[in-house]
């Protein structure tokens, strides 16, 4: 009983000083210290207080198990629910045909937890294996910042431990796939995400997983696309892959981290296939890294699509030996009607850097291949290199390629290709359109790119045009052109506008 009442004395003293400055207006505060300097004090007074205490400071008290909910732990067995087994060695698999879900809507992880696949887990995996497989809609995910991680111990074969296996870019060979949480087709309105815990106001993790952090796996059909993602305050890291979503609406990532993934292959921070309203907001893909190509954000036939806020920096590629191109951000299409109207916004894209091998290329934002009608707007697109030029890479800072019908405006294009050399052609600011540019660039800065700083646009205007025709763009520089065409202008101060 003494040992109780002097760790419940210390536990209120701890409370009292956390409490004071937040209500020293207010009395409770005075008269709990008044109460605490009490010569005696029963043990049955002191819970009393500590519990009324913890109302006030909304530190709440989470049980086993809660009205809609269910904790999870790191426990093994059948139904995760062995004590004296310290891990997972099998999917938490989320159905409407489990009892242990009936009435469940929101799973909460109470401790780290460890997922160990089975030794029958080889490649090539034939079914997608996941440590948290939902197949069942309404449900949330809630990591309350406590990290999911997976010990590849038993995979054949076993796979690197860290992105350092990368130094020397050796093929480890075919690794199975094993994802953190999947998502399967045709469930709608999922949510991962991490609130406060009782311990941390940290991000939840998901960690070591050689497939995605984040699959979201719709698919063709009307009744298998999956509707209504939300993803916050998560963290996805030494992973193969970040987050994949396809043949998806309404996908919401917001306070999110998709970084220091790493594999032999290409590897992604997020992929984004066949998805309608997609929404990144104030997140970060950036530091990942392969022995092939590097895509912070990959977007093909996105629509609707608004990345706000995002930062995408120091991805790279490590090869020497094939194509290691890397993109801080790639909006790509199958066809014009498949990509379009995608917004990218006040975005940091800075020091991605690609492969220093033959027709490798390192571009912070990439619009091409007929996706259009797309914003690219206020972002700052910097340092943006390659790692040598012995077998003559490109840079680029903002690159349209095939793409009509854009808006360029406002970015701040600089320092990309810092290391080009004289004859390359490494500009800033690109639109590859041979018959000329049917985008709208207004406002822009671009300095300091390529060669000696020189090589800052790159843009084909349309010829031969009469006065029935109108002109697809016009050049007009705010800056005195005298001296451009032998020393670098300083910012460049270029506005290139569409004529009505």
């Amino acid at each position: 009983m003494k040992h109780r009442f002097i760790k419940n004395q210390l536990l209120l003293i701890v409370l009292i000083n956390i409490a004071t400055p937040l209500f020293a207006p207010l009395p409770v505060s005075r008269d709990l210290r008044n109460i605490l300097s009490a010569d005696v004090l029963q043990v049955s007074k002191l819970e009393e207080i500590l519990q009324k205490l913890c109302v006030i400071l909304d530190i709440k008290k989470y049980e086993s198990t809660f009205d809609g909910g269910l904790c999870v732990y790191n426990r093994g067995g059948e139904n995760h629910d062995n004590e004296t087994i310290k891990c997972w060695d099998h999917p938490l698999h989320i159905t409407n045909s489990d009892t242990t879900f009936e009435g469940v809507n929101i799973i909460k992880l109470k401790e780290n937890i460890t997922f160990k696949p089975n030794a029958n887990t080889t490649c090539p995996v034939t079914t997608q294996q996941a440590a948290i497989i939902v197949e069942k809609d309404d449900m949330t995910i809630d990591f309350s910042g406590f990290a999911i991680v997976m010990d590849g111990q038993k995979l054949v074969p076993n796979p690197p431990a860290t992105c350092t296996a990368l130094s020397t870019c050796t093929d480890p060979g075919c690794i199975p796939a094993v994802h953190g949480v999947h998502i399967k087709p045709g469930i709608k309105n999922t949510r991962i995400i991490s609130t406060q815990s009782e311990n941390t106001h940290i991000r939840g993790s998901i960690k070591s997983f050689t497939g995605f952090g984040i699959y979201i796996e719709g698919d063709t059909g009307t009744s298998e696309q999956i509707d209504e993602v939300f993803v916050n305050n998560m963290r996805i890291y030494n992973c193969y892959n970040g987050i994949y979503a396809q043949h998806a609406s309404h996908i919401n990532i917001t306070r999110t981290e998709t970084n220091n993934n790493c594999n032999y292959n290409t590897v992604y921070g997020m992929q984004f296939m066949n998805v309608a309203e997609l929404y990144i907001i104030g997140s970060q893909a950036s530091s990942n890294q392969s022995c092939n190509n590097v895509y912070g954000i990959y977007m093909q036939d996105t629509s609707n699509a608004f990345v706000q806020d995002t930062e995408t920096s120091r991805n790279m590629s490590s090869t020497t030996t094939v194509i290691g191109s890397t993109y801080g951000i790639y909006v790509t299409a199958t066809n014009s009607t498949d990509s379009f109207a995608n917004t990218i916004k006040d975005c940091k894209v800075s020091r991605n850097i690609c492969a220093d091998t033959a027709n490798s290329e390192c571009i912070g934002i990439y619009v091409g291949d007929d996706s259009a009608h797309n914003i690219i707007q206020s972002n700052l697109v910097i340092s943006n290199s390659f790692a040598g030029t012995t077998n003559s890479p490109n840079a680029y800072g903002i690159r349209l390629n095939g793409s009509n019908f854009n808006e360029i405006t406002e970015n701040k294009v600089g320092s990309n290709a810092n290391l080009a050399t004289s004859g390359s052609s490494n500009p800033g600011i690109s639109d590859s359109l041979s018959a000329g540019s049917t985008s709208l660039f207004t406002s822009n800065v671009s300095f300091f790119n390529g060669y000696q700083g020189k090589d800052n646009y790159n843009i084909t205007f349309k010829s031969n045009v009469n006065e029935t025709e109108n002109f697809s763009a016009t050049i007009m520089y705010s800056a005195n052109l005298e001296g451009i065409s032998t020393t670098p202008p300083v910012l460049g101060n270029l506005d290139i506008r569409k004529a009505l």
